[in-house]
């Protein structure tokens, strides 16, 4: 699974939309993709030395503006 977080300064709403619009494309294309935001997972001002690893360590990737 690949999961994609969206930084924290973006709406959590647009990644749970974006997360919502993924799981159609999953079905049909046999992939497993998940968007997530930092801002629900990890808190709200998490450091990026703290959430940056964990997520590297899943083989995620973060999105910033």
């Amino acid at each position: 699974m690949i999961k994609v977080y969206v930084d924290e300064n973006m709406p959590h709403q647009l990644a749970e939309a974006l997360n919502t619009l993924q799981q159609p494309l999953n079905f049909k294309e046999k992939t497993q993709i998940e968007v997530l935001s930092i801002k629900k997972v990890f808190g709200q001002g998490a450091k990026d030395e703290d959430w940056i690893p964990l997520v590297g360590k899943e083989g995620g990737v973060g999105l910033a503006p």
